[in-house]
């Protein structure tokens, strides 16, 4: 069995090599994320995620979920009663 240090260096061994192989998408994903772009990044990400149908799981995990539950459990607590 491999120790997590030889894994996180496999690990490590091999993003370096796709990184080298396919440099171009490297860097337009690096401007993703760059410090200017950032927010914007994350704002249309959620906006897509909420867009389309996510399995479960995803949804479930995502840093998000919480968040988004927890609004809409809100909504629903804040809207008059719609059986009356």
């Amino acid at each position: 069995m491999n120790s997590p240090a030889q894994i996180l260096a496999d690990f490590r061994s091999q993003v370096t090599q796709l990184l080298q192989e396919r440099d171009t998408e490297w860097e337009a994903s690096r401007k993703l994320v760059e410090a200017r772009q950032l927010a914007t990044t994350l704002k249309r990400l959620i906006e897509e995620a909420h867009r389309i149908d996510l399995p479960l799981i995803i949804r479930e995990r995502s840093p998000w979920h919480w968040e988004m539950q927890k609004l809409h459990e809100f909504r629903i607590s804040q809207a008059p009663d719609s059986r009356n």
